[in-house]
């Protein structure tokens, strides 16, 4: 932006010459408080958001963002504001960082606090209850199948089993 003024002295007979002086405001970098990832509490298989704060711009430009993550202090080289599940995994921590930028100047980036990656329950594909036909008396069995640790095979499978009799629990069957 360019300002101008013009200033004419004025006595109570006429006006004097008029001077003029001009000056070019320069265009201020947009701020971020902060930055914040999400969500909370997340494990190996969620996909990070990294959220800019609070932004301001003195000269109402319009903000975009610019992302930089690091997992356990190493850059991952991804700029997006996601970071993909495949770059960490349970125990990693994970930080990133909003760069503003309203298109003529970048401001300071606005850091995240550390998450840490947290545990992932297992799955299992399928839950089988065995003989097809029972009568009473008959030992009914369970096998299940596909047991899957999304953060890894050190684990250890510790499954449980509850069995229920018309949705009541039996007491010590395993």
């Amino acid at each position: 932006q360019s300002w101008q003024v013009v200033v004419t002295p004025h006595d109570s007979l006429g006006a004097g010459e008029a001077g003029t002086s001009s000056i070019v405001v320069q265009n201020s970098a947009p701020e971020v408080v902060d930055a914040s990832i999400t969500p909370e509490g997340a494990g190996t298989l969620d996909e990070l958001l990294c959220i800019a704060g609070e932004t301001t711009d003195l000269d109402g430009d319009e903000v975009t963002y610019k992302y930089s993550w690091w997992v356990n202090g190493v850059s991952t080289e991804t700029e997006g504001e996601t970071l993909d599940p495949s770059h960490h995994t349970k125990g990693d921590t994970v930080s990133c960082a909003v760069h503003p930028t309203d298109g003529d100047a970048e401001g300071l980036m606005a850091p995240s606090n550390d998450l840490l990656i947290e545990n992932t329950p297992p799955t299992v594909a399928s839950v089988v209850v065995g003989p097809d036909f029972i009568s009473t008396g008959d030992t009914v069995t369970c096998e299940y199948i596909g047991f899957h640790d999304p953060d890894g095979d050190d684990e250890p499978d510790n499954t449980t089993y509850q069995w229920f009799v018309n949705g009541l629990p039996i007491e010590g069957a395993s």
